[in-house]
């Protein structure tokens, strides 16, 4: 995902966040399994609760499928909270055991 504006189709968990980190976003809060971020502006979006990990650190895969829509995180770039991820291209979050 180096030098690219936007997250590659299909991206883990742990790409997503230095994808995030890179462009000087914060995680400040995770609850719930929700994760909340803010911008470097310091505006607060929330990622889709897919943070629960199993005790190895590997992702979980939850009731949404572990998905982030392109869109969505260029979305909450943005600003916007809780951007609805459209249908179409999708984000996979897979376990480090998968191909």
């Amino acid at each position: 995902m180096t030098g690219r504006d936007t997250p590659t189709e299909y991206a883990s968990y742990d790409e997503l966040i230095r994808w995030l980190q890179l462009r000087r976003c914060v995680r400040v809060e995770v609850s719930s399994g929700r994760e909340i971020w803010k911008t470097p502006k310091g505006d607060p979006f929330n990622l889709p609760p897919i943070a629960n990990r199993t005790q190895s650190g590997a992702p979980l895969v939850d009731k949404y499928q572990g998905t982030f829509c392109r869109q969505h995180v260029i979305g909450l770039m943005s600003g916007k909270r809780d951007y609805p991820p459209p249908k179409g291209k999708v984000l996979a979050v897979k376990r480090k055991d998968e191909s």
